[in-house]
């Protein structure tokens, strides 16, 4: 354009980029809204319908019937009568506000329960805000972690409660993108991170909608919990769930139960504000009398429920102490309990009766158990004190003996090592003795290393089998007698023997014989005489001697020369051979305390090292299978653990100390020495016998 009415240069060109930064304004706007608009629908969660309505609507009220529709997979098992009752107790708690203390048996399913009545509790709106609080934040973490897990992941749920299942899932794991959730168009306020708090999604019409978990532990601060909604309303917790608020070992202190006791009176019951009465309820095992659990099992403003795991003990007690026997060599041969589980189902019907199990499905597969009352059995006969058993599975403590003057348990007996394989000798040992227990099928033997301050290491143990006549043996029936004795015999033969033929070496390939063996002859003592007499000098007779319950002390018997110094083996002269009387109380003492002593120092007793978890399982048994109680003042006997039996590896090792013992004069660098050399030393005779000349 040219003339007059031209616009000039400068102007043509201020024109045009007026165009250009109008119309670029416009095209960013216009993708600002579109992006908006994407986010806007990316963040907007789509609700579908319920997808069966009936099938929601029929475990409204019912607690297992949601369990079992919507859960089955974590109730595998069937229910018992006592899961009825809790069911039954955790819904009284639910509708019709009410504390309940539930205490129940260990392994039971208590928390599993708890996590699945929250989820039914929020999701039909029956409660709005649930407080869990356990004994650690770790636990606390890991119901949170559970509750979550299933909204996430349970398909079915998402088909009849989409409203939080789908706006959790639409989360991906990503908790950060919750700030911006909505539907149609409004936000969620769905919070689903953290690891003490979350939110359910508000949305209208849905019953779980603004719902909150809160999760706390009794180590920390509990009091003031509160929740604002979007409407500006402050929701109190409405129910609180005390899922086993205190530790085992906190349960044992009573400081620490008193001060829980306290604050849970103070603050978790006043959660609810000061004019409500907070629902809750207590899920615990009674550890001990007085605990916090049994505290709040007797208070008058809670409902106890106690339930154990045998209403009733088997009667036939006899077979169950001879189960537990093949029981513990089970565990020291094989590692299951098949061998114990072959002998339970032959007898399956006499050890049976009497017993009633509250969860006859209760039992291990895996390990050859076959029903609920072998299972029961087999946790009874885990520890000889059996304190677990009656304290966590029963929910009825009983009392250590406070006349208990020594405590030795069974783990710190296996646990308690030289560090050395089997077999192998300690480099500072300076003699090898052997005690052996003489029964009719067996013979129970040890062989220990002693070292100067009579610190001593069990290098071996074992059983001898001996293969005499099943049954009773009638005394007049000579014929069968003599091969109970012939059998007896041959055992010892060739339990010597063999340790002839496999001496014990130490590390440095230095060969070290076993210097003195006492044998046991309160079994068949003429036998047992035969065998020390062919078999020389490095064999004696023992009688093990102990106060009885309604004896007085142990005295040593007439006319029996003292042959230790510390006044504990006597020997006394018959037939011309000595026999040698153990004061067993005193070696028993002597054996506990050298097991709870630390290893090395003086007068301490280890093991060999074991190999796996439970190659001293039975051996630990049969050396806690007693304990020393003071009876009155000043006498002490050594009385049997309720159900323990076998004691054979209790008896050998009361001998194999009474052997060293006797050698300290030998070997004067062993200790404190002996004032006279036994006769048994001297006898250089060995010859074999026919079991004619017994």
């Amino acid at each position: 354009m040219t003339g007059r009415n031209a616009p000039s240069q400068l102007h043509q060109e201020a024109l045009i980029d007026g165009v250009q930064t109008a119309s670029r304004l416009r095209g960013d706007a216009r993708d600002v809204a579109r992006r908006r608009h994407r986010r806007a629908s990316q963040r907007d969660v789509y609700i579908p319908p319920i997808a069966d309505p009936q099938r929601r609507a029929a475990c409204e009220s019912s607690l297992r019937l949601f369990c079992e529709t919507y859960l089955p997979d974590m109730f595998t098992i069937p229910w018992s009568p006592v899961h009825l009752r809790i069911i039954r107790a955790l819904e009284d708690v639910v509708l019709r506000s009410r504390r309940i203390v539930l205490v129940a048996p260990r392994g039971t399913g208590k928390s599993t329960l708890i996590i699945a009545a929250v989820l039914w509790a929020l999701l039909y709106g029956h409660r709005s805000f649930l407080v869990i609080i356990c004994d650690t934040h770790e636990h606390s973490k890991a119901r949170m972690a559970a509750i979550r897990m299933i909204i996430e992941t349970n398909d079915l749920l998402a088909d009849d409660f989409p409203g939080p299942c789908v706006c959790a899932r639409a989360l991906e794991g990503k908790y950060n993108r919750a700030n911006g959730q909505t539907v149609m168009g409004e936000r969620t306020r769905l919070h689903w991170g953290g690891d003490a708090l979350i939110v359910f999604p508000t949305i209208p019409g849905v019953p779980s909608s603004g719902s909150a978990i809160a999760v706390k532990s009794m180590d920390t601060a509990i009091r003031g919990l509160q929740h604002a909604r979007p409407d500006g309303s402050i929701i109190r917790p409405d129910l609180v769930l005390l899922d086993d608020p205190i530790s085992n070992q906190d349960a044992l202190s009573e400081p620490i139960c008193l001060k829980y006791a306290r604050k849970i009176d103070q603050e978790v019951m006043g959660l609810a504000g000061p004019t409500t009465m907070l629902t809750a309820v207590y899920l615990g095992t009674i550890i001990r009398k007085g605990d916090l659990t049994s505290t709040f099992l007797n208070k008058t403003d809670w409902q106890g429920l106690r339930f154990q795991l045998m209403d009733a003990m088997p009667e036939n007690e006899k077979l169950w102490e001879a189960y537990s026997d093949i029981l513990d060599e089970c565990y020291e041969d094989e590692g299951d309990v098949r061998r114990a589980t072959a002998f339970y189902q032959e007898h399956r019907a006499e050890m049976d009766a009497g017993a009633l199990p509250t969860w006859p499905e209760r039992f291990r597969p895996a390990l050859g158990e076959v029903s609920a009352v072998q299972f029961a059995m087999d946790v009874y006969f885990e520890d000889p004190t059996h304190h677990v058993f009656w304290a966590e599975y029963q929910n009825d403590h009983r009392e250590e003996d406070e006349t208990a003057t020594l405590v030795l348990d069974a783990t710190r007996v296996a646990s308690k090592s030289t560090g050395l394989p089997r077999a192998l000798i300690p480099d500072a040992a300076l003699a090898l003795v052997a005690g052996w227990d003489v029964g009719k099928s067996y013979i129970h033997w040890i062989v220990a290393a002693c070292a100067p301050a009579r610190m001593v290491s069990i290098i071996d143990y074992g059983v001898e089998d001996v293969y005499a006549p099943a049954g009773r043996i009638d005394p007049r029936d000579k014929a069968q007698y003599q091969a109970v004795e012939l059998a007896l015999l041959t055992a010892l033969r060739h339990l010597r023997d063999k340790m002839l033929d496999e001496p014990y070496r130490k590390a440095s390939g230095e060969e070290m014989p076993v210097l003195f063996t006492l044998v046991d002859a309160r079994y068949l003592t003429k036998v047992v005489r035969a065998f020390t007499r062919e078999s020389g000098a490095g064999y004696g007779l023992v009688m093990g001697r102990g106060t009885g319950k309604h004896q007085p002390n142990w005295t040593a018997p007439p006319k029996a020369a003292r042959l230790a110094r510390d006044g504990n083996v006597y020997a006394l002269t018959t037939d011309g051979a000595n026999i040698y009387h153990a004061h067993t109380d005193n070696y028993k003492q002597i054996l506990h305390t050298g097991f709870l002593l630390d290893d090395p120092s003086p007068g301490s007793v280890a093991l060999f090292a074991r190999t796996r978890r439970t190659e001293h399982h039975a051996f630990s048994h049969h050396i806690t299978a007693e304990r020393q109680i003071e009876m009155e003042a000043g006498k002490y006997v050594w009385k049997k653990v309720a159900g323990r039996r076998a004691n054979h590896w209790l008896d050998a090792s009361s001998y194999t100390l009474a052997a060293v013992s006797l050698v300290e004069e030998l070997v004067p660098a062993l200790g404190i020495g002996m004032p006279q050399q036994p006769r048994a030393f001297r006898r250089p005779r060995r010859r074999r016998l026919s079991v004619t000349e017994l």
